[in-house]
């Protein structure tokens, strides 16, 4: 398979429009269906300030419509971009490198982003370290997440507990050949390709070189490769197939990685402890802040008793109130018409003369006759 890659590589580097000795670095971008995050991380890439490099895009078998428009783009402003059937990471990674002119690679993903000045000293590094195979740095985190990693510097025995060096990293390309790339045998393609390569190139004797620098920007996404990779499942059984390839690297140095996974098994233990007894503290705390709710409830089902009740008394009051004012308004009326019938028998009275009047006029009457 690396064979037969490699014999592609002579009509790649005839095809660059810069000499292919003059090329340092080549920076591989495996794709897919990543296509809107590709953008910009090759314009990353570019704001880098390194010129001697060459840019190798591998679509591996992409099947969206907005990443298959953006590599059509690309191919049309003279990218290099190499088409093959989807076969994983690890094969995308190999297929890149094969057509690599550049003695040095970067594997970079097209989610991800190059930070500044991370390549130039990477360069500078390898030129001046023969010894030094490959070069990394920090990473920064964001998307979803945001933050700096320190990443820890190199221990053989701190890599064989786990993977600690990202993929993003500088290396020789002759470590690529040496290894005989990234393994594309990794139980269904789950990851830790970067993992198990990593463990390759030390076995080869190479060494590696951490710089404070943070090297590039790695994207968090709620769903990625990674993820799969944690599945307590998926896990187990990388671990057995990486464990195994690499056995003896890890006979020689079983004591010191089975102390580091037993202080972290009794760190996670402690950590777990600890947990514990906050959850106890917080179901605690909970259950006070329980009653006090219920009391405040119960506090509060008396007082919408007791306005519930004042309420109903209080309607009673309006009801008495409207009856009473009623009944003063009936005996207002009543006054008024009383006192209208007194006026009216004044008037009666007033109008028709007394007895006495009607008397006196008639004897007067009956004397001057």
């Amino acid at each position: 398979m690396i064979m037969t890659l490699l014999n592609e590589r002579s009509a790649h580097c005839q095809s660059v429009s810069r000499r292919p000795d003059s090329i340092v670095l080549s920076v591989v971008v495996p794709c897919y269906n990543h296509g809107e995050f590709l953008l910009e991380a090759i314009a990353s890439l570019e704001n880098t300030g390194t010129h001697n490099w060459e840019l190798i895009i591998v679509n591996d078998g992409s099947t969206e419509p907005i990443t298959l428009q953006v590599l059509a783009g690309l191919k049309a402003k003279n990218y290099c971009v190499v088409d093959q059937p989807n076969q994983g990471l690890s094969a995308a990674r190999n297929t890149g490198i094969a057509q690599a002119c550049g003695r040095y690679i970067l594997p970079l993903d097209a989610d991800n982003c190059v930070k500044l000045p991370y390549l130039t000293q990477a360069i500078m590094v390898l030129d001046q370290h023969p010894e030094v195979g490959v070069v990394y740095g920090n990473l920064e985190l964001f998307g979803e997440r945001l933050g700096l990693v320190q990443v820890p510097r190199f221990s053989v025995e701190l890599l064989l507990v786990g993977n600690a060096i990202d993929a993003c990293a500088v290396f020789r390309r002759s470590i690529w050949e040496d290894v005989g790339g990234y393994d594309a045998k990794i139980p269904d393609q789950l990851g830790y390709e970067d993992w198990d390569f990593w463990l390759g190139v030390i076995e080869r004797g190479w060494q590696f070189w951490h710089l404070e620098a943070t090297g590039f920007a790695y994207r968090c996404r709620e769903v990625s490769m990674v993820s799969a990779c944690n599945l307590p499942s998926n896990r187990s059984r990388l671990f057995q197939y990486i464990c195994a390839k690499h056995h003896a690297l890890y006979a020689v140095h079983f004591p010191t990685v089975f102390g580091i996974k037993e202080a972290e098994r009794l760190a996670a233990l402690a950590e777990c402890d600890r947990y514990q007894s906050a959850i106890a503290e917080a179901l605690m705390d909970l259950e006070i802040e329980r009653d006090r709710i219920q009391q405040l409830q119960d506090r509060q089902s008396s007082l919408l008793a007791e306005l519930t009740l004042l309420r109903q008394q209080q309607q009673q009051a309006e009801v008495t109130v409207v009856k009473t004012r009623a009944a003063l308004i009936e005996q207002q009326q009543q006054g008024d018409r009383d006192r209208q019938r007194i006026l009216e028998l004044e008037h009666q009275l007033t109008a028709r003369p007394s007895w006495r009047s009607r008397l006196w006029r008639r004897l007067k009457r009956l004397m001057w006759t």
